[in-house]
C-alpha cells in the first residue's frame, strides 16, 4: 500500500486511466474519421479533466476562505465573550458599592437621629437644671453625704462580720475534715483489727460433711490465721512438711476429736491417722480442704502451686525415666499423673501401688522428683 497522500487530481487521474487506455486503444486499431473522432474525444477527456481541477481548486479556495473568515469571527465573539465578561464584573462591583453607599447612608440617617435625639435630650435636662434651686441643690448633696458615709459604715461591719463568718466557717470545715481523717484512720484500724481478730479467732465454713460409712460423725473445719510447728513421726525424707505458712487448718468434729492438718510442699493435706475416722472421713471434706489450702498458698507460695498444676497436667505416660512394667502398675492403681507420685512418700507409694516394694517405690519417686528438678531449673532459667 502506498504512504503518498492523495489529491484530487492523483484520484481524478487514476479514475480516467482506465478510459485513456480504452481510447489510446481505440486510436491504435482505428483510422480516418473514427480516429480522428477518438482523438477529438481524447482532448476533449484532457480538457474537462482540466476544468474539474479547476473547479476544485476554485472552490477549495473559497472554502478555505470561509474557514479564515468562521475563525476569525470566533476570534471576535471570544474576545466579546471576556468583554462582556469584564463588563459584568465591573457591574457587578458597582452594584455592590452602590448598596455599601446606600447602607452608610442609612447609617447616617440613623446616626443624624439618634444625635437629634441626644440633642433634645441635653436641652431638657440643661432646661431642669436651670430650673433648680442651687442653695436646695447644696443641701441634698450634704444630706447625700451623710447617708453614704452611714452606709459605708454599716457596709464595713457588715464586711468585718462576713470576714468573722466566713473565718469561723473556714474553721469548721478543718475541723470536720481532720474529724472525718480521724474517723477514716479509726474505720481502716477497726477493719484491720476486725481482720486480725478474725484470723486469730479463726474462719470456719459453714458446711457440715456427714461421715462416709453412716457412723453418725460430722465434720467441719476451722482456718486459723496464725503459724503452728508442725511435726510427724512418719516423716519419710522425701516429704517435707511447709513450716513458714502463717496460717494452719483445724478439723473438728461433733465427737469432740479434732486434728490439725499439716500442708507438704505438694499443697497436700496430711492428718494424723486415727482408726475412728479412717473408714468415715468424708471425700467432699478433703477435696474441700485442699481448696482452702490452695488458695491460701495461692498468696504466700505462689510457686509450689504453679508447680502442683502442673505435675497434674503431665501424664506419666510422658516420662521416659519410667518402665513400662511400671507404668502398667502405676496405671492399675489409678495414677497417671506425675502428681500422683511426688505428692507421695516412697512408703506411701509402696503400700498405694500393687506390685510396688519399697525398693521399686524408691526407684520410681526418684526417677519423678528428676523430672521436677528439671522443669525446676528450666523455670529458673527463664525467669533469669
Amino acid at each position: 500500500m502506498s504512504t503518498t497522500p492523495s489529491t484530487v487530481a492523483s484520484v481524478l487521474e487514476l479514475s480516467l486511466r482506465p478510459v485513456r487506455a480504452q481510447l489510446d486503444l481505440a486510436i491504435e486499431q482505428t483510422t480516418g474519421t473514427a480516429q480522428r473522432s477518438v482523438e477529438s474525444a481524447t482532448a476533449l477527456l484532457d480538457q474537462a479533466q482540466g476544468l474539474c481541477i479547476e473547479q476544485y481548486n476554485t472552490e477549495v479556495d473559497e472554502f478555505n476562505t470561509v474557514v479564515d473568515r468562521c475563525q476569525a469571527l470566533e476570534s471576535e465573539i471570544t474576545t466579546t465573550k471576556l468583554l462582556i465578561t469584564n463588563l459584568q464584573e465591573q457591574l457587578e462591583e458597582q452594584t455592590v458599592v452602590a448598596k455599601e453607599a446606600n447602607a452608610n447612608t442609612e447609617i447616617s440617617r440613623a446616626r443624624i437621629k439618634q444625635l437629634s435625639s441626644d440633642n433634645r435630650i441635653l436641652a431638657e435636662e440643661l432646661n431642669r437644671l436651670k430650673s433648680l434651686n442651687p442653695e436646695d441643690m447644696k443641701k441634698q448633696i450634704v444630706r447625700l453625704k451623710d447617708d453614704l458615709k452611714f452606709k459605708v459604715q454599716l457596709l464595713n461591719q457588715q464586711k468585718k462580720e462576713m470576714r468573722i463568718a466566713r473565718s469561723e466557717a473556714a474553721d469548721a470545715k478543718t475541723s470536720l475534715a481532720q474529724a472525718a481523717h480521724r474517723n477514716s484512720v479509726l474505720e481502716d484500724t477497726v477493719i484491720e483489727l476486725q481482720s486480725r481478730l478474725q484470723n486469730i479467732d479463726g474462719d470456719v465454713d459453714p458446711i457440715w460433711y456427714r461421715a462416709a460409712d453412716g457412723s453418725g460423725i460430722h465434720f467441719y473445719f476451722y482456718t486459723f490465721g496464725w503459724r503452728l510447728s508442725f511435726g510427724s513421726d512418719d516423716r519419710d525424707v522425701q516429704l517435707q512438711i511447709l513450716q513458714d505458712i502463717d496460717w494452719h487448718i483445724e478439723v473438728r468434729t461433733n465427737t469432740g476429736i479434732g486434728v490439725i492438718v499439716s500442708v507438704t510442699e505438694w499443697c497436700r493435706p496430711r492428718y494424723p491417722t486415727l482408726d475412728l475416722f479412717k473408714q468415715a472421713w468424708p471425700e467432699e471434706l478433703g477435696s474441700a480442704i485442699s481448696v482452702k489450702i490452695n488458695e491460701l498458698l495461692e498468696r504466700s507460695h505462689p510457686h509450689l502451686v504453679r508447680r502442683t498444676e502442673w505435675a497434674e497436667s503431665t501424664p506419666l505416660g510422658s516420662l521416659t525415666q519410667l518402665k513400662p512394667q511400671w507404668l502398667d502398675l502405676l496405671n492399675a492403681s489409678g495414677m497417671h499423673s506425675l502428681y500422683g507420685v511426688v505428692s507421695l512418700t516412697p512408703e506411701e507409694l509402696s503400700s498405694t501401688v500393687k506390685g510396688f516394694g519399697i525398693a521399686t517405690a524408691r526407684q520410681v519417686h526418684a526417677a519423678c522428683m528428676n523430672v521436677v528438678k528439671d522443669w525446676e531449673t528450666e523455670q529458673k532459667q527463664k525467669a533469669a
